[in-house]
């Protein structure tokens, strides 16, 4: 449950949180949008692997001028492209964990500026759902969190009938939001373990080393699991008088990207 004040409030042994928007738009995939800030991310990861930006933009069949925009969107389609086509340049199949290393707040629009700014690690997990739309549009994927006794697991769905899964991307998505987490915080989080739905890559060893725990692959979920103390783990960077301007400065941001006047 979300409480009022934005706080997670776990019950034992359920899935308690599924993060998506209702709307007009809920189904139509082809629809679904990735802010440019987090694409943004993965050149430069490729950057430093030293990949061109019109390399890459070229192999994923793009515009040289398709991100000159900060505000641009790309279709998830797009965005899948982009990274299969970072993995067949660069001949790393843990390109998604190179791209993690290196998340911001702007990875994630205004939402990251708004979530480094919260009390507590669940307030900020509490108020993706309201923004996340900023990162990832509705219609590709959701995000779920889980409770399972002591455990809480942090997850990444895709949406079925929606466009292919991509291995690279959910990688990129669960290490970044393990590494933005450790940013946020200040301090380690320990993790009791990692999960992908996935095949496990050749270089599986990698990850356990990127996670600092088990990493499992061919699972239920991809998610990052650990102990539920941790949603108490307090910000380095709280101030709830910022945080209340970045909350309406992502306010604006999802009216004027998306046209929505009844954002929570």
């Amino acid at each position: 449950m979300v409480g009022l004040a934005g706080e997670l409030r776990l019950s034992d042994n359920a899935v308690f949180l599924s993060f998506h928007a209702n709307s007009g738009r809920y189904g139509m995939e082809s629809m679904s949008t990735v802010g440019a800030g987090f694409v943004a991310g993965l050149l430069e990861a490729v950057s430093r692997a030293g990949i061109s930006r019109s390399a890459l933009l070229g192999r994923a069949g793009l515009t040289q001028g398709a991100l000159d925009n900060p505000g641009a969107r790309l279709a998830v389609a797009d965005v899948i492209a982009l990274f299969d086509a970072a993995v067949t340049l660069s001949g790393r199949g843990d390109i998604g964990l190179e791209f993690a290393r290196h998340v911001r707040p702007d990875t994630f629009h205004v939402l990251g500026y708004a979530l480094m700014t919260c009390k507590t690690l669940g307030e900020a997990i509490a108020l993706v759902p309201h923004y996340r739309r900023l990162v990832f549009d509705i219609g590709y994927s959701e995000m779920r969190v889980t409770s399972h006794g002591q455990d809480v697991g942090l997850g990444w769905h895709v949406l079925q009938g929606a466009h292919a899964y991509s291995a690279t991307l959910a990688e990129a998505l669960i290490a970044s939001w393990y590494v933005f987490g450790r940013w946020i915080a200040g301090a380690p989080l320990p993790l009791k373990e990692v999960v992908f739905t996935h095949r496990a890559p050749a270089q599986a060893a990698a990850y356990e080393r990127f996670f600092e725990c088990p990493v499992r692959f061919q699972a239920a979920q991809n998610a990052l699991v650990f102990s539920r103390e941790l949603l108490d783990m307090p910000l380095v960077q709280a101030d709830e008088t910022l945080h209340l301007a970045m909350r309406e400065q992502a306010r604006a941001a999802m009216e004027k990207a998306f046209n929505e006047q009844d954002i929570a």
